[in-house]
């Protein structure tokens, strides 16, 4: 009767969990600080927290889950809602940023929310998905799309660790607005130039 309780392991170990995902996070951390990071959770084990000092250890808890939760909270994905595309195809500029003062590496992973009824949908080719990120960086990441149809189309971008683990539970979406205008625009210099050419060659 005068262990720790059942409910303050559950929130003992939601805060490992939280860890272990923070960890994986990092890119090549220095030993001391991982070490003070365990240290941290071991102390919220401690046998001080029995009875009545559970309160303090559920605040010990809670404080090591904001920092990491504050610190996840830096790195963010940076694009614009709505990029406009002449073409079929394009880049995509997305931006990373780290705005902690530790070296990160994540996953980009890119959704397309496919539409109904459309004999065409648009379709995201290889890019490098795995990224380093030093402290106070925020790297530029082009995304390459083809077949994109005419109207928008919405594509959603996540960060994950190298595992796997999802970062954010709300993805960041933006839109493809394809006009191919692009296409309509070479053609109509296409057909200046060649009436150029034989207006040249006639008053040659």
């Amino acid at each position: 009767p005068g262990e720790l309780s059942s409910g303050y392991l559950s929130t003992v170990s939601g805060v490992g969990d939280a860890l272990g995902v923070y960890k994986n996070l990092l890119y090549q951390p220095s030993a001391p600080y991982i070490q003070g990071l365990n240290q941290a959770l071991i102390a919220t084990e401690s046998s001080a927290w029995r009875g009545a000092g559970q309160g303090e250890g559920v605040i010990l808890a809670d404080k090591l889950s904001s920092f990491m939760s504050g610190e996840e909270r830096r790195i963010t994905i940076i694009a614009a809602q709505q990029v406009p595309m002449g073409g079929s195809s394009g880049l995509i500029p997305v931006s990373i940023q780290n705005g902690s003062h530790h070296a990160i590496q994540v996953r980009l992973s890119v959704g397309v929310v496919a539409v109904p009824d459309r004999t065409a949908q648009l379709t995201v080719g290889h890019f490098k998905d795995l990224i380093t990120i030093q402290p106070q960086q925020t790297p530029l990441v082009r995304l390459p799309v083809t077949s994109a149809p005419i109207g928008p189309t919405a594509i959603q971008l996540s960060l994950t660790t190298i595992d796997g683990r999802q970062l954010s539970p709300h993805p960041t979406t933006l839109t493809v607005e394809s006009t191919r205008y692009g296409r309509t625009i070479l053609f109509l210099i296409i057909a200046a130039v060649g009436v150029l050419v034989l207006t040249s060659t006639f008053r040659g």
